[in-house]
């Protein structure tokens, strides 16, 4: 393999004239580039050419980039990605950038500039509504769980494609940060983290309480249990509000997705890179987990008609993954799995989702890489607004087996 080198927005033209499938896409000799990563892992460029042509390079980088080259990690996760993006792209294409392919020599990613489009996080810590994004997204995990599972897939059609998608050093940085750093004093031993703070300092004794309770722990390594053995499906891995991008209306989709003229939101996945064969359960919990980061702030800003909205959005999203669960329950592969057990697969992805929900929830406020929601509140907002999320998180942990996804917004810590 030829000698890897991060792009650079100078170099992106070239890079593109040499790789004709991109050159189909945009002019190489007009290119204007933009370096638009803000994530924590890899560059993105925007190439726009002379005719407002334009597509999205992602390259990965040797290191994470939110704590520097002190913090080595593989570059294969861009495989990992582009594996995300050609399941969707067969799945729900609806649900995904375009994705223009994969330069494995290179680590880079081509897809579809979703200009005009807004990240979900963005447009949550700014107040606003996308009623229907959290549908798009419930259908789009039940079409993986159905296409990428045993459900969809031939037995050894299903032991082929997991076994492809094993992706550890991502894994790894999900059990660290998720489940196991949050409830522990980080000791830093290599350097990596020198000087970043876990949590804000009027919740440290919020957070001893937390890292005291028995069943608090007992519930998040049952959880991370589940992460590390259950291979369901092909799930994203790290679908936060980040991680989506939503507009409103649109072109109809060709799956299912709004008619033209529908003022309903349309969203898209995308940062795949944490993708692997996986419990479906920690998708949705992920979503359901941000949601309430958003609710904490809503509440905390007095955005009453914003945190209504997000209180029905985890009942809304398993609503739509359940109704597209069953409609494509009879093309199953293998018929002599009952709706009995799929039944009860469900309620058991429903306990799971509201678990993990309060994990990713609880790991946004102790430990690394929090976000926008609550960091970005004033002093005398941010206290009790995190209070209120790690409270309720603790709760859906705890209270995974009896709580239904339907009143998990209105619990009061």
């Amino acid at each position: 393999m030829a000698e890897y080198s991060p792009l650079t927005e100078a170099t992106v033209p070239a890079y593109v004239a040499s790789r004709p499938e991109l050159a189909d896409l945009v002019d190489p000799a007009s290119l204007e580039v933009t370096e638009i990563g803000d994530g924590n892992l890899n560059l993105v460029f925007r190439a726009r050419d002379g005719s407002g042509r334009s597509v999205i390079l992602k390259q990965a980088l040797p290191y994470l980039r939110a704590a520097g080259e002190a913090w080595p990690l593989t570059i294969e996760r861009a495989a990992a990605e582009a594996r995300a993006y050609e399941a969707a792209m067969a799945l729900s294409p609806s649900s995904v950038p375009e994705f223009h392919g994969y330069d494995a020599e290179n680590h880079v990613l081509a897809m579809e500039d979703l200009a005009g489009w807004t990240v979900w996080r963005t447009a949550l810590d700014a107040g606003e509504i996308h009623r229907g994004a959290e549908v798009e997204l419930g259908r789009y995990l039940a079409r993986l769980l159905m296409g990428t599972g045993v459900l969809g897939l031939t037995g050894p059609a299903f032991a082929e494609a997991d076994a492809d998608s094993a992706n550890p050093a991502l894994c790894r940085i999900t059990e660290d940060l998720v489940f196991t750093e949050p409830y522990t004093e980080y000791v830093d031993t290599t350097g990596r983290r020198a000087g970043i703070p876990q949590y804000f300092p009027e919740l440290s004794g919020l957070v001893a309480e937390l890292r005291a309770d028995r069943d608090l722990l007992d519930g998040v390594s049952a959880l991370k249990y589940t992460f590390m053995t259950r291979h369901e499906a092909l799930i994203h891995g790290d679908l936060h509000t980040g991680s989506v991008m939503v507009r409103l209306g649109g072109q109809a989709a060709p799956d299912g997705g709004p008619a033209p003229g529908d003022r309903r939101a349309r969203a898209k996945a995308f940062d795949g890179e944490f993708c692997f064969y996986g419990p479906i359960a920690f998708d949705l919990g992920a979503l359901f987990g941000n949601w309430l980061l958003a609710l904490g702030r809503a509440r905390a800003l007095g955005r009453d008609e914003q945190a209504a909205w997000l209180e029905t959005l985890p009942a809304s999203a398993f609503e739509a993954f359940t109704a597209e669960f069953w409609r494509l329950w009879p093309n199953r592969v293998d018929q002599s799995f009952t709706e009995g057990f799929a039944r009860g697969r469900l309620r058991r992805i429903e306990a799971e989702a509201i678990g993990f929900g309060g994990t990713k929830a609880i790991r946004r406020l102790i430990g690394f890489a929090r976000t926008t929601d609550i960091d970005t509140l004033g002093p005398d907002e941010r206290g009790p607004a995190a209070e209120f999320v790690l409270r309720t998180a603790a709760r859906w942990v705890v209270g995974r087996d009896s709580l239904r996804v339907g009143e998990i917004m209105a619990v009061e810590p």
